[in-house]
């Protein structure tokens, strides 16, 4: 090449080691800015000097499109990655590669070696980036930034990243062209940040830099790039992505849930398909955790499912029955229906018991409600209030057939959506359909925030921000008394906010202040402003400084003995919003919208605060966490022993009974944390199991000088003759940290001596959850046995319970 009028040949060759070799060059000739008059030929002469200097050349000539076609012709299909692929295509000697979505142009001395390539997968062994691997070919990106560089993904998928998984793109015409590709789980959404690996490589020096035209062009070297990925990768292997630790903890609750299984029932007398696939849709990303299948009845065949034993089994976990008057006597209005008969009615009350009959868990019955009706508004106003009375009756008889049936709950429609539940005669004519898309959306997260619930999954803590949330303004420039809170819009809106905080204070739900500001002034304003009605006295915790909100939260977890996942964050600041988000996936993230009449409305609406029924511990779960907070906070215990000490704590140990038999149950199914095994059991096997006597069901109650006695734990044992073997060992969280599980500890090894047993045998199921109970049975010195998960000690070995506690039968 006698003249390099551009320097394309030049620029390139900088970027090249002195021996000839391999080169991948990704380019993007839009970037670089080349003036018009400059064709495709002042490449090709730059090529082709590369090519005589003995290089091979490798240009990407992607076709992404087959995956959606299944059509590819090499000789036909343009590349979907840039022009100089096809220009270079069209140089003598030049040879396109037959893979139908990662296809490159070769041209080169070493062009032959890529023929016969025909990986198993895209990137993987017997590859053509395997054989870039193997030449140590260097990468060149021409105009086109590092995110482009396809060689990456060689990377992930040699270390098997958990967030790609192998998928076939079938061709239409010729089955050698089938593609396996180790792609992204769109599920996930794990969308790749590649500059660790790039920084890297800078800090390292192994990145050449030019400049060409109006751009840069810069390479590395293959093996430079695929080493420094392994050493990142196997360091951790989400530390390619944007958001690392959501996809982490989609992967876990998906690992989690894969054992883990919730059968659902979505039952009434209508076409409820529409709402079942609402459902479908919907409870992955609520109910995570768990996999959930939903069953329900085509339209016209609830009864007879339920008599031909559809759902019998034992399978069913939770049931939905969710038929209006409409529904169940067939008629688009009740104008229509004939106030005097109560069959249909019967009927389907009759229905609902046979489902609580076969429901582990639980079920949700929909209670009735009078809408508007088809006829005139003359007729309507005459007939209303015969109808308004049959409604009325109706519920009546519903909640009577219900009364004695311990697992099921009347729900209200009207509380769980956010419109007017007015017949749509459309809906009905058309397809029998009940309920529109957004009353289907509305219940189905009400059923999953129930599910939540019941499963011990729903918030415990609300982790919330001050300036223009609890109050509007900020307080450090508009001082206590600038700040809206009371009187007029907007201060009533935040003060309603507040009361409406309080109610789920009521329901056991912990509040907790996170703030960057000042400490002092937060709290005199806490204090001093007449229209405040959260005092310090309502917190569980606050941490009001200029630290990270994210550090704050995990600070005041672990002080309160509470997982991540049970916390709700409420700010209305966007960006710290998507901080919490990305930091701490487990918070469930509440954003609040510009208006504060509206703030209330948001928050419980979410499902993380589903709640059927109110027991006596939930009201008092959140006084618990602010006692221990005053205690821990005023005075001033050197030692943690002494403060224990002083609390006067007095453990209980009772039998399963009818009084505590419904607290029992809660505690089996919710607790996650501290929970050995975490095996679950309906209502009929505890009943099964408190009347058995081989099993023992202890239900721990708790006691100290500032909280009344509530029941905060359960173990279950299998007794025979040589041991005693802990089925089931699990605590409330908030209650760690005090040696209760020691003293239960001790309980059970003074119980097994007197039953005559000869050892004491624990087991802990190791969960993504469960940390706290991991150690449980290290830490009192069993034994691991053979097994991986059982621990032994011997009746002789009695574990010692802590001098501060006293324990009472």
């Amino acid at each position: 090449m006698s003249t390099d009028q551009y320097g394309i040949y030049n620029s390139i060759k900088k970027l090249l080691p002195t021996d000839s070799g391999w080169v991948v060059i990704h380019s993007s000739l839009y970037q670089i800015e080349f003036s018009e008059t400059i064709s495709k030929w002042s490449f090709a002469k730059a090529i082709k000097q590369l090519v005589l200097d003995g290089y091979t050349l490798a240009f990407p000539s992607f076709t992404f499109s087959f995956a959606q076609t299944g059509v590819f012709d090499k000789a036909l299909n343009r590349s979907e990655t840039g022009v100089l692929s096809d220009w270079v295509y069209d140089l003598y000697g030049a040879y396109r590669t037959s893979h139908p979505i990662y296809s490159h142009v070769i041209i080169g001395p070493e062009c032959d070696q890529a023929k016969a390539l025909k990986g198993a997968s895209c990137f993987g062994g017997g590859s053509i980036y395997e054989l870039f691997h193997r030449k140590n070919a260097t990468i060149v990106m021409m105009g086109c930034g590092w995110e482009f560089c396809t060689p990456f993904h060689y990377a992930e998928e040699r270390h098997q990243v958990p967030y790609r998984y192998y998928k076939t793109f079938l061709s239409k015409d010729d089955s050698s062209l089938n593609a396996v590709m180790y792609v992204r789980d769109l599920a996930l959404n794990p969308r790749n940040d590649f500059m660790p690996a790039v920084d890297s490589l800078r800090n390292r020096s192994l990145i050449r830099t030019t400049p060409l035209a109006r751009g840069i062009m810069e390479s590395t070297s293959f093996e430079d790039l695929t080493s420094d990925c392994a050493s990142l990768l196997s360091q951790n292997p989400y530390c390619f992505l944007k958001e690392p630790l959501r996809v982490e903890k989609l992967i876990g609750d998906a690992q989690e849930a894969e054992n883990k299984r919730l059968v659902v029932a979505l039952l009434g007398d209508s076409n409820i398909d529409p709402m079942a696939a609402c459902f479908s849709n919907l409870a992955p990303s609520i109910v995570s955790g768990y996999q959930v299948e939903i069953r329900s009845c085509e339209y016209g065949q609830l009864y007879l499912d339920v008599a031909s034993g559809k759902f019998a089994g034992g399978e069913l976990d939770y049931a939905f029955l969710v038929s209006r008057l409409e529904d169940i006597y067939q008629v688009s209005s009740l104008d229509l229906v004939d106030l005097s008969r109560y069959e249909p009615l019967d009927r389907y009350l009759n229905v609902v018991a046979s489902i609580a009959e076969l429901c582990h868990r639980k079920v949700f019955v929909h209670e009735f409600y009078l809408t508007s009706g088809l006829s005139s508004g003359a007729v309507y106003i005459n007939q209303s209030t015969s109808v308004l009375e049959f409604v009325n009756e109706a519920n009546r008889r519903l909640h009577k057939r219900v009364a004695g049936l311990n697992n099921v709950s009347v729900l209200s429609p009207i509380a769980m959506a956010n419109e007017p539940l007015n017949n749509d005669p459309r809906l009905w004519y058309l397809g029998r359909i009940p309920f529109s898309e957004d009353i289907n959306r509305d219940f189905v997260s009400a059923y999953c925030g129930l599910i939540l619930n019941d499963t011990g999954a729903t918030a415990r803590l609300l982790a919330v921000d001050l300036d223009n949330t609890l109050w509007g303004g900020v307080l450090g420039e508009d001082g206590v008394r600038g700040i809206h809170l009371g009187g007029d819009f907007p201060g009533n809106a935040f003060k309603d906010f507040q009361q409406t905080l309080l109610n789920l204070k009521a329901r056991g739900i912990a509040l907790a202040l996170v703030s960057k500001n000042d400490q002092d002034m937060v709290l005199e304003a806490v204090a001093s402003h007449p229209d405040m009605l959260i005092k310090e006295s309502d917190l569980a915790a606050y941490k009001i400084n200029w630290d990270e909100k994210t550090l704050n939260i995990k600070a005041m977890c672990e002080e309160l003995s509470l997982g991540l996942r049970n916390v709700i964050f409420i700010d209305d600041n966007p960006v710290e919003c998507e901080k919490v988000r990305q930091n701490l996936p487990e918070v469930e993230v509440l954003e609040l919208p510009d208006d504060p009449s509206l703030f209330s409305q948001y928050l419980l609406k979410m499902p993380k605060l589903g709640l059927a029924e109110l027991t006596a511990e939930d009201r008092t779960r959140a006084d618990s966490y602010v006692v221990s907070r005053v205690l821990k906070s005023k005075n001033g215990f050197k030692e943690i022993n002494e403060f224990y000490a002083d609390l006067n704590i007095v453990l209980t140990i009772a039998s399963l009974s009818d009084q505590n038999f419904s607290r029992t149950l809660q505690l089996i199914n919710k607790t996650n944390q501290f929970n050995a095994t975490t095996k679950r059991y309906d209502e009929k096997v505890l009943q099964l199991l408190g009347e058995s006597d081989d099993w023992f069901v202890g239900v721990i109650g708790y006691r100290d000088k500032m909280t009344e006695a509530e029941n905060i734990g359960v173990f279950i044992l299998q007794i025979d003759s040589a041991d005693i073997r802990i089925d089931s060992f699990l605590l409330s969280c908030r209650v760690l940290g005090r040696g209760i599980e020691t003293g239960a500890l001790n309980w059970i090894f003074n119980y097994a001596k007197a039953q005559g047993c000869k050892s004491v045998v624990g087991e802990v199921y190791p969960t993504p959850r469960n940390t706290p109970v991991q150690d449980l049975y290290q830490k009192s010195n069993f034994t691991l046995n053979n097994e991986s998960t059982s621990w032994v000690k011997s009746v002789d070995d009695v574990v010692e319970k802590p001098l501060w506690l006293n324990i009472e039968e």
